[in-house]
């Protein structure tokens, strides 16, 4: 398994944070209007006429790397499909370039996807050199969509949105510093770092800082997927215990909309009612020395 995909655990919780909300069933009032409050970029045209709602997202973050650098880039988002018993569909945007191509130069990279109403956008990465071996990467992510009609509202605007949009960075040959506790030779270098709508952090393994992700929910350098948790509820910070027992309570006709619906709210039912009552136990809470699990 290659460090991106590892790394893709993480990602999904933000990915799919607010796609459906308990009790998971599509006739529930909070889940027959798209949610996806973070992170979705608007197209333009929309955008620029409703404050709060943005067609773009960018982030700075340094790394220490040499001549032999490079990095791999993925921008992920979801795009709502009407035609699909998922109702949207995971897309994806890849660039892997040595450093020293996007040295003072952007490198732009177009995509399009097709649906009733298709999605364009611009991914544009670029570095700079701000002293010996320390570089500068910025990174941004464009909704360019152009709308067919005037979108008036939100509803209708998310069918040309990049959806709970954010990326993930791997540098080889290199290292990334913390922008939430750098070490002080960086410190000035990490407070002049600016974002738009994402909160960079270090992911992955504790042990490296190869990888990066920029978030648009704000987090901790290394954020885990709790090992008490057998798999994702899609709310926000959810406590899987208390979901479990509220999904148990669900009747037998709700349990049976839920079945007709996507493969993951069939799997979230299907999940909760194969818990034995260890694994329930097991949620209840547990005590852990953050520090001690960030090697501090």
């Amino acid at each position: 398994m290659s460090q991106l995909e590892s790394l893709r655990a993480i990602a999904n919780a933000v990915l799919y944070e607010g796609y459906m909300l308990y009790p998971y069933r599509p006739s529930a009032l909070k889940n027959q209007r798209p949610g996806w409050s973070f992170g979705s970029l608007l197209p333009p045209a929309y955008a620029a006429v409703n404050p709060g709602e943005s067609a773009l997202m960018s982030g700075q973050v340094l790394a220490s790397a040499d001549g032999k650098a490079s990095l791999e880039i993925e921008a992920r988002f979801l795009q709502l499909q009407d035609n699909t018993a998922e109702g949207t569909t995971e897309r994806s945007v890849e660039v892997h370039t040595p450093i020293g191509e996007i040295l003072h130069q952007s490198r732009t990279t177009p995509f399009m996807f097709e649906s009733h109403y298709p999605i364009e956008g611009l991914l544009e990465i670029r570095a700079e050199l701000i002293a010996e071996k320390l570089v500068r990467i910025s990174l941004s992510l464009r909704n360019t969509s152009q709308t067919p009609q005037n979108f008036s509202k939100r509803d209708e605007a998310l069918q040309q949105a990049l959806i709970a949009a954010h990326a993930v960075m791997i540098v080889s040959n290199g290292e990334f510093v913390s922008l939430l506790n750098p070490p002080d030779s960086f410190r000035s270098a990490a407070a002049g770092c600016r974002h738009t709508g994402v909160f960079p952090v270090l992911a992955g393994d504790p042990a490296e800082r190869t990888a990066m992700l920029l978030s648009p929910i704000i987090l901790y350098d290394y954020p885990q997927i709790a090992p008490e948790s057998r798999g994702d509820f899609f709310d926000s910070a959810e406590i899987d215990e208390i979901l479990t027992l509220r999904v148990l309570t669900l009747s037998e006709a709700e349990k049976q909309e839920i079945q007709r619906t996507s493969s993951r709210a069939r799997e979230v039912l299907q999940r909760t009612e194969s818990a034995t009552p260890e694994e329930v136990l097991k949620m209840h809470g547990v005590f852990r020395d953050l520090h001690r699990a960030k090697g501090e």
